[in-house]
């Protein structure tokens, strides 16, 4: 016990929770960085928390250039790594979406599911283009951000090694 130093091991404690935002690793992972932490890194999450009514704005948009005949519910949304596309009710009878943009101007199909047809055109490759697969920045960004707490914090290994030790053997 004489190598078991509580104010260091506090500090380490300290560090961990300044950084790692337990409550919500619960709900959304591993391990997620609180905010306050980074300022780049809240700005991003400010962003994708804001996409929602920014895909309801572009959905309408869009909607506008399908004819009224199809009632078609018309969504964008957004894939970590694939970007943002619109989807489509899909015609159960040729595999395809119900309308697949205009004449002068096709979608690019994508990808379909058993209801749905995903496509590209022009306002979601400028989303991409704006906003990039902001998912994966976050992640990147939250990895950094805990890899330099862990570079920090394997500074104390001999202590928390200890540390493991005497709770070892209380629990023993």
């Amino acid at each position: 016990m004489e190598h078991f130093h509580g104010v260091q091991l506090a500090e380490v404690g300290k560090s961990i929770t300044e950084i790692i935002d337990f409550e919500l690793s619960q709900d959304q992972g591993p391990n997620v960085v609180r905010q306050g932490v980074d300022h780049d890194l809240d700005e991003l999450k400010r962003t994708y928390e804001g996409l929602e009514s920014l895909l309801a704005q572009v959905a309408h948009h869009v909607a506008q250039s399908v004819p009224e005949a199809l009632n078609a519910n018309i969504n964008v949304v957004f894939f970590p790594q694939i970007g943002f596309l619109i989807a489509i009710p899909q015609d159960p009878i040729t595999g395809h979406g119900v309308f697949e943009g205009p004449e002068d101007d096709p979608w690019e199909k994508m990808f379909t599911t058993e209801d749905y047809a995903y496509y590209k055109n022009e306002n979601v490759i400028e989303m991409d283009s704006y906003f990039g697969d902001i998912y994966g920045r976050i992640c990147d960004r939250e990895i950094e951000i805990i890899h330099e707490l862990a570079v920090k914090i394997s500074q104390y290994e001999d202590l928390l090694t200890a540390a493991s030790d005497i709770c070892a053997e209380i629990d023993w």
